[in-house]
């Protein structure tokens, strides 16, 4: 009689694993599909859980939300009853009181999330009826808690006791704070509510100790009259947190988008940038002395003016052995005068030199120099800058250029340890050819760095297809897992598009000229090895008639992917699948035998 075919004959740590690549709700469903199952699968639903309902975002959401709202008033028959339970809330209250009740789920959670766009309900009215103080018994109460992440600007206004319900848990949880929007009174709500005599004498003391992580978008163009208290509420949060890791500052002007030229802006009463003691002839010089910079690890700048004054006291009060990561951009983040000469990169050359992870991000069309550097975009100043800069060390892992490329490439590949580089610039309709890398410097790039997983560069496609290029990449890089190559679209002449174009037969053509010739090479490539070809635009450009460009640019961006099929290993004989990610296909034929964008072959 043959054996009984085994249901689940994976080990439980495998689909352990299995399970955590899966979405929430496909986690719901698989916990009630066996006890086998939800034995794995519940700790993993409750890992992260969100106490407040998201807004909706797409047509379909608002529309399901507003027909369940209809369906709740004509059941409860007054509108304005505070009885009626609404459906979206009745979730939530079931799994607060399902945390209070049950003892082992509330062991399985480790982050608690209060994201940025939550609905102000009921459920949420009910909570601070009393303060919170139901909500920071259960946080209490959770004995695994890891992290807090509170983006919503309803707790924020009132957060004292959820404060010091996390700085009193025995795990030591971290909080990471996100305020993203400022009301009219150019107040941030989260920085009112620690600052408040309600929150208490021990995290006014004290500080605030557990906030690991501060994300904070200001925008002092809005409302001229509160931009300098707004800055100065930053300031001093940023200050208050001893153990702050991560700090990322976006500015914003008052449309939203990015910052060009600001001088002048504070004789209107708008402040960009921190205070310190002697920038523009205010402030206590020996008090701002005294300050005591976290200790960060992570820091993002994004449309931020920072002069020579606050540069030194950064430079000075800044322990840079522990900054790991730093990003800069894609918004304008550069010295507002003209003798920060090499900008803020050039600034903080000689101290940043423990990063592992640096990017720097511009919009297209901004990177035109034009001898000054307090003009828009990286001038040639700006490049000198970030050669010297990457000159000044050699411990880069991950390196994101976009929009920008050093004055001397060499100081590049300094940086041995290079597992990720990305060099891209997007096109000006009214700039000169821009910068790619030669075959030589290919072959130079993988003598020094020979550890190089991922690498995204521009090609360009003059009458041909890159052949040479390819080879090189194909037949050099051993350690390759991830390659993006991106076609320039041609917008120096939108009358004459550019040939070949980027359809799936030509993908299909680069791709199995590039695996043929790395297994001639001797090259081994796993199947989960994928080539991205791919046209188009990170960010919109400027200084050009958009109107005309953006219909070309939709015409032919593309983005293609292509990967071995059925576990292939890269021999002359090995199935490629090409995907089309994006764009519409300008190939007729393809078009009439393969609409899905799926080909292989």
């Amino acid at each position: 009689m043959p054996e009984p075919i085994q249901p689940f004959p994976l080990n439980p740590d495998i689909w352990h694993l299995i399970f955590n690549t899966t979405t929430q709700n496909d986690l719901l469903n698989i916990a009630r599909t066996c006890r086998t199952f939800n034995t794995i699968a519940t700790p993993l639903l409750y890992r992260s859980i969100t106490l407040l309902t998201p807004k909706p975002t797409t047509p379909d959401q608002k529309t399901k939300l507003l027909s369940k709202r209809t369906a709740e008033r004509q059941r409860a028959g007054d509108p304005s009853n505070p009885n009626r339970t609404r459906e979206y809330d009745r979730a939530r209250w079931t799994l607060f009181a399902r945390l209070e009740r049950d003892e082992h789920i509330r062991s399985y959670v480790r982050e608690v999330v209060f994201p940025s766009s939550s609905s102000w309900t009921g459920y949420v009215g009910y909570l601070r009826e009393d303060n919170y103080d139901r909500l920071c018994r259960l946080l209490l109460r959770l004995p695994n808690l890891r992290r807090v992440k509170l983006g919503c600007k309803k707790v924020q206004k009132e957060c004292g006791a959820l404060v010091r319900a996390i700085a009193a848990h025995p795990r030591q949880p971290e909080l990471e704070v996100t305020i993203c929007e400022t009301d009219k009174r150019g107040e941030f709500p989260f920085a009112q509510a620690v600052s408040a005599p309600t929150a208490g004498a021990e995290v006014q003391d004290s500080g605030l100790s557990c906030v690991s992580s501060l994300t904070v978008t200001v925008e002092p163009h809005r409302w001229p009259n509160g931009g300098g208290r707004r800055m100065r509420d930053i300031q001093d949060l940023f200050f208050r947190c001893p153990r702050l890791r991560c700090f990322a500052m976006t500015v914003r002007n008052a449309e939203g988008g990015h910052i060009f030229i600001q001088v002048g802006m504070e004789m209107y009463g708008a402040v960009s940038s921190f205070k310190f003691g002697g920038s523009h002839g205010d402030g206590d010089g020996d008090a701002s002395r005294r300050l005591v910079f976290p200790p960060l690890e992570e820091l993002s700048l994004d449309g931020y003016q920072m002069d020579a004054v606050e540069c030194a006291y950064w430079r000075d009060g800044l322990d840079w052995s522990r900054l790991k990561s730093l990003t800069v951009g894609p918004n304008e983040t550069y010295a507002r005068y003209e003798q920060d000469e090499g900008g803020l990169l050039g600034k903080f050359a000689g101290y940043a030199t423990s990063l592992t992870t640096l990017r720097v991000l511009d919009y297209a069309g901004t990177n035109i120099g034009y001898g000054k550097a307090w003009v828009i975009g990286p001038t040639g100043e700006w490049r000198d800058g970030l050669a010297r800069l990457l000159d000044s060390f050699d411990s880069l892992v991950t390196l994101e250029l976009r929009g920008y490329w050093p004055s001397r490439v060499e100081t590049i590949w300094r940086h041995r340890g290079l597992r990720e580089l990305t060099l891209h610039v997007d096109e000006v309709a009214d700039s000169d050819e821009r910068r790619v890398l030669s075959v030589e410097e290919l072959e130079f790039l993988d003598e020094r760095c020979p550890g190089l997983r991922v690498l995204e560069i521009d090609i360009e496609r003059d009458g041909e297809l890159p052949i040479t290029i390819l080879t090189t990449l194909a037949t050099r890089f051993k350690s390759l897992h991830v390659l993006s190559l991106h076609f320039e679209l041609g917008l120096r002449n939108i009358k004459t598009p550019l040939r070949p174009s980027l359809s799936t037969i030509n993908a299909h053509r680069l791709g199995k000229l590039f695996f043929n010739a790395r297994h001639h090479a001797g090259i081994a490539t796993s199947c989960s090895f994928t080539i991205t070809l791919w046209t188009g635009r990170s960010y919109p450009c400027e200084g050009e008639p958009e109107r005309d460009h953006t219909r070309f640019a939709d015409e032919y961006t593309a983005t293609y992917s292509v990967s071995l099929a059925d576990g292939g290993d890269g021999d002359s004989e090995a199935l490629l699948e090409v995907r089309r990610v994006e764009g519409k296909s300008l190939d007729i034929r393809e078009m009439a035998v393969n609409p899905s964008g799926i080909f292989r072959g």
